[in-house]
């Protein structure tokens, strides 16, 4: 029997994470170790307008160079693809395209570039997950809700979040108010179902999942109280992925 391709995932982020409006580069890519080819998707989210913030890149290829010298490990590597952006003034919509160089050390950690429609992200830590292709190295993401109740009901709407087709699962802890009970109810941006959480009440955490994500989600939640008056709902809702 033939042994299987050489495949490693490669998952991770170019960008300086945690500076507020910093465009960052979301990526996931399958690695083949004996040619260095790259295949996968990757996002853009920034501080940008919609449709502009969130930059959906389903097609992105690439090569993976590895060169040893002086006992060190460096991999150099280059990404391309292409998105579709709508222009502001009316329903047209045009091809724009996207690149990437990084330089990597052995752990696949360095700095890197990346462009994308005329903008030119400079020299950024480009941090990365390397796994076998059959693994699933996992993300964590913690969210603050808050939902203004009017009459005993209420709604928000949380993301677009760069979840990259993975499968989702997590937690939702109601903090505030102590009283009643809650029926709580998140959708995708298809209308189909990410949680639904019968009789809540605060202090109890709730499991939910697995829900197939796409290569970027938005949740809608929508929340009915067991009273039918005015109040703030607070919750904590964790995302692992």
């Amino acid at each position: 029997m033939a042994n299987p391709l050489p495949t490693k995932r490669l998952k991770g982020t170019a960008g300086n994470v945690g500076l507020p409006g910093a465009p960052i580069l979301y990526f996931d890519l399958l690695y083949n170790t004996s040619t260095g080819a790259l295949s996968g998707h990757a996002c853009i989210v920034s501080a940008s307008p919609p449709p502009f913030g969130h930059i959906v890149i389903s097609n992105v290829t690439g090569k993976v160079l590895t060169s040893i010298f002086g006992g060190t490990i460096s991999h150099v590597v280059t990404l391309q693809g292409t998105y579709q952006q709508p222009l502001p003034a009316g329903p047209i919509i045009i091809e724009q395209s996207f690149a990437a160089y990084f330089l990597l050390g052995s752990n696949f950690d360095g700095r890197g570039s990346f462009e994308f429609g005329g903008t030119l992200v400079k020299d950024v830590p480009v941090t990365c997950t390397s796994s076998h292709a059959t693994t699933q190295p996992e993300s964590s993401l913690t969210v603050q809700v808050s939902i203004p109740i009017v009459n005993g009901m209420g709604s928000t709407t949380l993301g677009p979040y760069p979840t990259l087709d993975e499968v989702i699962s997590g937690t939702f802890t109601i903090t505030a108010p102590s009283g009643g009970t809650w029926d709580i109810t998140a959708t995708d941006e298809n209308g189909a179902q990410v949680f639904h959480i019968q009789n809540a009440v605060q202090g109890t955490t709730y499991p939910f999942g697995p829900y197939q994500s796409g290569l970027s989600t938005t949740v809608t939640i929508k929340a009915q109280w067991s009273m039918p008056s005015n109040t703030t709902l607070t919750a904590t809702v964790t995302l692992n992925f």
